[in-house]
């Protein structure tokens, strides 16, 4: 199997498995916090399907920063997990670009 697809498969199983963890997880306050996740699909998902994909990145962007210069004031370590979360989502919409570019 060409490396191409076998990291386009990588990368959509493990958007599956996430997808399958999100509607069998317990709310979590980094993962899975309640009132973002009260629906059938998840706020986030809501975000991305609304925003041109630039758009998108920059709000990923934006809030990896956001929790990042918070995180001694407002948060503490949790901030950094959130920085965290939203850069894992970050990285994974960059590496999807560069496997279907």
């Amino acid at each position: 199997m060409p490396l191409a697809l076998s990291n386009k498969l990588s990368i959509e199983a493990q958007r599956i498995y996430q997808d399958y963890l999100s509607m069998t997880k317990t709310f979590d306050p980094v993962e899975r916090p309640a009132h973002y996740a009260s629906s059938s699909i998840e706020c986030i998902d809501a975000l991305k399907a609304q925003m041109p994909r630039d758009a998108y990145v920059g709000f990923l962007q934006g809030n990896v920063a956001k929790y990042v210069w918070r995180w001694r004031d407002k948060g503490g370590v949790e901030s950094l997990e959130k920085a965290q979360w939203y850069l894992t989502r970050l990285i994974n919409e960059l590496k999807q670009e560069n496997n279907n570019g």
